[in-house]
């Protein structure tokens, strides 16, 4: 994961404006985020299972007292196409 990739914002602009980006791979696809648009990256906790979730609901986690989803973005997406 590269957490400083640096874009152009639209190749057509001829100011130099920049935007940082958290890219990640999935699938063999390169994907990126604004960073502006990350509120933190943890190590990953364990995991609870949560029964009657569809397929790409991996479990929740608990962080600092709130219950937080997490989602298979690769079970996601494949998902979404089919």
């Amino acid at each position: 994961m590269s957490i400083n990739a640096l874009v152009k914002v639209d190749e057509t602009v001829q100011n130099d404006e920049l935007i940082q980006l958290v890219s990640f791979d999935l699938d063999q696809e390169e994907y990126g985020v604004d960073v502006l648009k990350i509120r933190e990256i943890i190590r990953m906790p364990n995991v609870t299972r949560v029964p009657n979730t569809p397929h790409y609901v991996e479990g929740v986690i608990n962080l600092r007292g709130k219950v937080i989803p997490i989602i298979s973005m690769r079970k996601k997406i494949r998902s979404d196409g089919s």
